[in-house]
Formats: structure tokens, C-alpha cells, sequence
């Protein structure tokens, strides 16, 4: 199957030409690609490492390619269709020159057709449908629902209220092959929910939604549902400078009604407050600072069938350039996370095309272990240059340090040196 993607991507690349000389609709063909160098110190498990070794093992280094090409066309007034294709990430350590290994490692990304303006003599209102594997959910900081490469059946209706634009979208999908069994045994995930936001004047937005997650398997009778209702509210306002704010709450419950933890109940929560200042100072240039908090609530130990730590539904907390991967490990899984995060940045005059940022990061278990609950701390150094309009090289420093409650065998700090080369066409 993997084979048949390869080939397809590869023929309408070649065929886009073609497709225009005989007046067929236009394909627009974008994408990236994207270089880096990593090297890590007491740990393997940094973010985007994508190592399987323990944390605190070998030191770690190696480099990876990334290349993702996108295929857009408008096929009639309301059908437009896109493609995605990524090859990688592809270790340069292990270089793969086979057919079978090459298409081993490529992947239909995004696959889905947009239609819109449908039912317009009916529903007053632009009703639009999105059908096929594509992306759900955002990547800024959302505490629910990011998944980048799914099946999913999306349906989006927009209509005016004069005070804004209310925008509501009814979401059904499917996610295959998760191993979300405790035995270990795969099963798909499905995924329903409805997601609205609404602008308001002032920069500011509005959100709310109600997902809801199953996940079933026959095979050891696994049924596990998990629910989640949140709001969010955002914006941005230009006093002579630039302040933004975010807020968002979001509470869970769900049970475990067959399999391996059955009868265990969900009751958690989470929230994520915070605000940044951007402006410009004179002969010295563009700054930033942000900072926020987050809490995601921690078990109850006194009852064996509460669960209390948040999990979410495929929740993106990476807003800290680096944390690594399973901080603190069982300690957040079992106990809860607190974490607070301060970001600046500075594009200095002097400096055309380059960008110093540093970040702090705090992380604190919601429920103490063994009379601890400092989990640990993240520095982060990076420095950004701006070749052009498509091209740009970063570079970062990590350094992760474990807080006391880890056990006294893994106090060694953790560090991260990456660099990396994103150019887009």
C-alpha cells in the first residue's frame, strides 16, 4: 500500500504538466524541506529525538532530513483538493537507498477535498465540508485535540452574527492503529465532537468544544471512553505595542467500562493562563516576553478507581522549545503537572535577519512523591536567522535538570545542542 502512495505522489508530480497542457485544473505544488543536527547529553529522550532508548543512557548523535511536498487544486468553483506527501525524518547515520526503504519511509500525509457553499440556496449561511485524511485541531498550546495526519470527516459552518464571525465544526474521526490497550493489543480510535469560536471586536476570540474518545478493542475487550469539555478564550490588542492574553480551561471524565482497569472513572482538569508584550525599542529592535502557567490536576491516591490526572484528548503542550519527552516520567502520568513557563525574544537593529530567544521553564508534580514535588527545571538558548523569505537556520541549547523527586540515580542533568536548516519552495 505504502508502494502505491510512493508511486501515486510521484505520477501527479511528474504529470502536473502535462495535466496543464491538456487544460485539466491547476495543480500548485509547495512544500519544504528541512535539514538538522542533534546531539544530546545524558538522555535519549529529548523532543523529536525519536529514540526508543531509556532516558539517562548514551549520549546521543546524529542528523535528519525531512522533505514534505504539497499538491493543491481547485477543481471546480467549490471542490478544491489537496495532497500531502513527507519523506523522513531520516537519519543520515543510517542512510536508506533502497526502493523498498525509501517508500518505507514516505507517507501520505494530507489527502482530503474541501467543498464548500453547500446547500447555498437552502441554508443561509457558507456550510463547507472536509473530507480525507488531514490535520484536526491547532498546534498553539491546545490542552485537546491536535492530531497532524488522521482520517477524519469534517464539517464547518460559518455564519455572520454581525458582532463576529461564529464558526462551528462538527468533527468525526478516525485514528487506526493506537495502542491504547493496556494488554498491549492495537485499536482504532474514534473521535466525535463539535468545536465554536466566535471573533470579537478587539483582536479577541471566543472558543468552546465537547469531544468525545473510544477507544475499542475486541481482542481483549478494551473499552475505554474519554470526554472532554473546554473553553478558551484569546486575543490581541495594539497599544502603541502589541498585548496578547490567553486563557483555557478544560475539564475530563470518562470511564474505563471493559478490559483491564475496568470501573476506573475520570475526574480531572486542567488550566492554562497567561500573556505576552511585543514592541520596539529604539537602537535596539524588536522584544518580546511571554509567560504562562499551566495545571493539569493530579491523581487521588486514596481512591484506586478515580483517575485524576488530566490526560486529554491527543493534547499539544510543546510550547517550551525542547522538554524532554517523558519529564519525569510515571512521576506526571500518575501524579499531575504544574508548570510554569517564561519566554523573551530579540531581533536586535543591529543584527538584519536575526533572532535571540531564552526560555525558563518550571516543572512541579500536582501531588508531592516521597515529600518532593520539584520535578525539574529547562534552560533554553536559541538564535534564529532569516536567509530570506523561505529560508532560515536555527540553533538551539537545552538543559534539562531533575528536581528532587527523582530518585538520587537520575540527578545528572540533561542537555540538548540542535541545529537545523528549513527551506520552502
Amino acid at each position: 500500500m505504502k508502494k502505491i502512495y510512493l508511486l501515486s505522489g510521484i505520477v501527479a508530480i511528474l504529470a502536473t504538466p502535462v495535466l496543464a497542457a491538456i487544460k485539466m485544473p491547476d495543480i500548485n505544488v509547495t512544500g519544504e524541506i528541512r535539514a538538522r543536527g542533534i546531539e544530546t547529553n545524558n538522555t535519549s529522550d529529548f523532543k523529536d529525538v525519536g529514540t526508543t532508548a531509556a532516558p539517562y543512557a548514551d549520549d546521543n548523535s546524529y542528523a535528519q532530513t525531512r522533505v514534505r511536498v504539497n499538491l493543491d487544486s481547485k477543481l471546480s468553483d467549490n471542490v478544491a483538493a489537496r495532497v500531502g506527501l513527507q519523506y523522513g525524518d531520516m537519519n543520515w547515520n543510517t542512510p536508506q537507498e533502497t526502493i523498498d526503504e525509501i517508500q518505507a519511509s514516505t507517507k501520505i500525509r494530507h489527502a482530503y477535498l474541501t467543498i464548500s457553499n453547500i446547500l447555498s440556496d437552502i441554508i443561509p449561511a457558507d456550510l463547507s465540508m472536509t473530507l480525507g485524511r488531514q490535520a484536526i485541531g491547532t498546534k498553539d498550546r491546545e490542552l485537546v485535540l491536535f492530531n497532524d495526519s488522521i482520517d477524519a470527516k469534517i464539517c464547518k459552518l460559518t455564519k455572520d452574527l454581525g458582532v463576529g464571525d461564529l464558526a462551528i465544526t462538527g468533527i468525526c474521526a478516525v485514528v487506526a492503529d493506537v495502542t491504547g490497550s493496556p494488554t498491549g493489543n492495537n485499536a482504532d480510535t474514534k473521535i466525535q465532537g463539535i468545536t465554536g469560536s466566535l471573533a470579537l471586536p478587539m483582536g479577541a476570540n471566543v472558543g468552546g468544544y465537547y469531544l468525545r474518545q473510544t477507544i475499542q478493542n475486541p481482542i481483549d475487550n478494551l473499552v475505554d471512553k474519554n470526554n472532554v469539555l473546554g473553553v478558551k478564550v484569546d486575543g490581541s490588542m495594539e497599544i502603541a505595542s502589541t498585548v496578547n492574553y490567553f486563557f483555557e480551561y478544560a475539564k475530563q471524565s470518562g470511564s474505563i467500562t471493559q478490559g483491564v482497569g475496568a470501573g476506573t472513572e475520570r475526574d480531572a482538569s486542567a488550566l492554562r493562563i497567561g500573556g505576552g508584550y511585543k514592541t520596539e525599542l529604539a537602537s535596539l529592535g524588536a522584544v518580546a516576553v511571554e509567560g504562562s502557567y499551566l495545571s493539569m490536576s493530579g491523581d487521588d491516591v486514596a481512591t484506586d478507581t478515580t483517575n485524576k490526572t488530566y490526560s486529554g484528548i491527543a493534547r499539544d503542550l510543546d510550547y517550551y522549545t525542547q522538554l524532554v519527552d517523558i519529564v519525569g516520567g510515571v512521576l506526571v502520568k500518575a501524579n499531575g503537572l504544574k508548570v510554569i513557563n517564561v519566554n523573551t525574544s530579540i531581533a536586535p537593529d543591529a543584527l538584519k535577519g536575526v533572532t535571540l530567544g531564552f526560555s525558563y521553564t518550571n516543572f512541579t508534580s500536582a501531588e508531592k512523591v516521597n515529600n518532593e514535588d520539584g520535578i525539574g527545571s529547562e534552560i533554553d538558548l536559541t538564535c534564529s536567522y532569516k536567509v530570506n523569505e523561505k529560508t532560515t537556520v536555527d540553533g538551539c541549547y537545552a538543559r534539562f535538570s531533575p528536581g528532587d523527586a527523582y530518585p538520587t540515580t537520575m540527578q545528572d542533568s540533561a542537555t540538548m545542542l540542535k541545529c537545523q536548516l528549513v527551506t520552502k519552495f
